[in-house]
């Protein structure tokens, strides 16, 4: 059945590649659409592909022109530029006054927290005033939407991914924005050029009828035009804020940068990272090895791109490393070992040991490439007596280099969730694809918040004056250990006393989650608590869960995310998973041991009879 899927999917991605030819501009290479891997087993086939891959990204993606002509501006400090597409002057002066403000808040503000995935309700209102006041446009709720992104090259490649598949069409109008062919192409989509009129350039409506096909997905204007671009802050990120991720690396992880085989990418938050990486390492159709339970947005990122997931089984009962299930699932069509350590959504640190033979696995698949993925977002967050410094996976010397990808962020260690900064370390080698990668869909790292990172990364304040970033975090994070344990001997106290048969309450060694299971639930009580609101019989465990986890916060107040969203099953009898996250709890003792005792009551209520 799994081969028929694939083998279905193989020549759905191919017919979408059978395109017509479109006539280039004169400076890009011809449309090439790479959506099938050779043979399984045919490995000299499959390096030959790859570095056919390499040469594409090289070719028809075009080199992010803004950043070019910027350096050559630098290097000639009396050119005078006519390229740049931003105004003069500074935004009102509220608009400082409000930063400020917002940040200086409590450490509770929502600005240092996650925010809304489509924007705060604050900012789309004022955004659904102004399109009334300014554009004389009515949104409707009911038939309309507002996503506020990170500029609107980001939006453009929001709209172009959810609307076209891999050989879809776009037409854009002659001269065209570059970021816009450039985001196409990164898809595996087709630009197909339309000629304007001269001499003003304005709409050739003939020429783009003609050019609608029943593979056209969008039709792409900008009015008033940008032909041109604009400058902003440098691509990959800010001077200032790599030269001090690269001290932070040195300092906090035993890492010693090298420029000439390493890169470094400053990305909105290390989910944009790891969905850069991903773009420029695969192609519609390679796999990716996520270890199960695995973190969702990783997963998401890959299906997005046309990639497909596979999911490994780590090993009972902590979560670690199942090496030889690992190498099983290694395929020709492999790109990445994808690791998360400490891990999200289960706590498991993973040890040195096992994380140089994941390196090991990589570095001898030399013919096909795999790299391996590791994203170190907890890095500051282990309990081991042994480990002074947070250790990463790009610690483990420069053998390692050539296939390693390490994720970073500044949400978790430095309480920064709503600043979204983040970073990349990877080699060289994939320093020109990240960069159009990262100039077509964010230009560039917000620089307010590039300024945040390196003043948290240098320039934080202890209890006795400056202190490095990594020991403000430390400062902040040692008494997670006591919290820790208190959350499992808690949590593994009352279940015994309550008689809770069956709950699994496994020791977290980083991060701050809690992954508890359940043998079983009583399908009978939680029908009766959902029947005024889910679909009745509870059939599958999918139905059984959803309705546990909304009588969790419904009938007890206490809220946690399903197993199912992190790759682990439940079944129809109610055995299921539950990822506890105690890390905003810290702080409060009386709010932790509440919730404890809400989720006991509740497990209590549906396991006993």
């Amino acid at each position: 059945m799994k081969q028929e899927k694939e083998k279905a999917r193989a020549e759905k991605l191919e017919a979408k590649s059978l395109g017509r030819k479109h006539e280039m501009m004169p400076t890009h290479s011809s449309r090439q659409v790479f959506t099938l891997l050779p043979q399984e087993g045919d490995s000299e086939a499959v390096r030959l592909y790859k570095e056919k891959k390499r040469e594409y990204w090289k070719e028809a993606v075009q080199d992010p022109v803004i950043p070019i002509i910027g350096q050559l501006v630098r290097d000639r400090p009396d050119c005078i530029s006519l390229g740049q597409g931003v105004v003069p002057y500074a935004p009102p002066e509220c608009v400082a006054t409000a930063v400020a403000a917002a940040a200086t808040e409590t450490e509770s503000s929502g600005v240092h927290r996650y925010a809304g995935v489509m924007g705060n309700t604050d900012l789309t209102d004022a955004i659904v005033q102004k399109l009334q006041r300014d554009n004389a446009i009515r949104f409707d709720r009911s038939t309309q939407s507002i996503c506020v992104t990170a500029g609107s090259n980001m939006a453009f490649l929001a709209a172009a991914m959810a609307i076209a598949d891999p050989g879809d069409e776009f037409l854009l109008m002659c001269p065209f924005y570059f970021n816009h062919e450039m985001a196409i192409r990164m898809i595996d989509c087709v630009p197909v050029f339309v000629p304007t009129l001269a001499p003003d350039f304005q709409l050739n409506l003939p020429a783009i009828r003609k050019a609608i096909t029943p593979r056209t997905r969008a039709i792409v204007t900008i009015s008033p035009n940008n032909p041109t671009g604009a400058v902003y802050a440098g691509v990959m990120g800010n001077t200032d804020l790599t030269d001090a991720i690269v001290q932070k690396l040195q300092r906090d992880n035993a890492i010693r940068f090298d420029r000439s085989t390493q890169s470094i990418c400053v990305t909105a938050g290390s989910n944009m990272a790891f969905l850069a990486a991903a773009m420029a390492i695969a192609d519609p159709g390679d796999e990716f090895l996520l270890m199960c339970p695995f973190y969702f947005n990783h997963e998401m990122a890959i299906r997005m791109i046309d990639c497909v997931p596979v999911f490994v089984p780590t090993l009972a009962p902590d979560f670690q490393l199942n090496l030889p299930a690992i190498r099983k699932a290694i395929t020709p069509r492999t790109r990445a070992i994808v690791t998360i350590s400490p891990n999200n959504p289960t706590g498991a640190v993973y040890s040195p040991e096992a994380l140089i033979e994941v390196n090991k696995l990589c570095a001898e698949q030399t013919r096909t490439g795999v790299y391996h993925i590791c994203d170190e977002a907890y890095e500051y967050f282990t309990y081991t007596a042994t480990q002074s410094l947070p250790f990463v996976t790009a610690s483990l010397g420069e053998a390692t280099r050539a296939h390693t990808i390490s994720l970073f962020s500044l949400s978790k260690s430095f309480g920064m969730a709503g600043w979204r900064i983040g970073y990349m370390l990877m080699p060289k080698h994939l320093e020109s694809a990240v960069e159009k990668i990262q100039d077509t869909n964010l230009i560039c790292p917000p620089p307010v918040c590039q300024v945040a990172a390196r003043a948290a990364l240098l320039e934080a304040s202890g209890p006795e004056g400056p202190v490095s970033g990594g020991a403000w975090v430390r400062e902040k994070t040692k008494h997670y250990d006591s919290v820790r344990q208190e959350v499992l001997s808690t949590l593994r106290a009352q279940c015994e006393n309550e008689g809770l048969k069956g709950v699994s309450v496994p020791e977290p060694m980083g991060a701050f989650y809690v992954m508890i299971s359940t043998e079983r639930l009583s399908v009978e009580k939680l029908s009766k608590a959902s029947e005024a609101i889910l679909p009745l019989p509870l059939i599958t465990g999918r139905q059984v869960e959803d309705a546990f986890v909304r009588a969790l916060i419904r009938d007890f107040g206490v809220a946690a995310l399903p197993g199912s969203t992190f790759g682990v099953e439940p079944t129809e009898t109610g055995g299921l998973s539950l990822r506890l996250a105690y890390g905003v709890l810290t702080d409060d003792a009386k709010r932790r041991g509440m919730a404890i005792r809400r989720l006991i009551d509740a497990l209590k209520f549906f396991i006993l009879d």
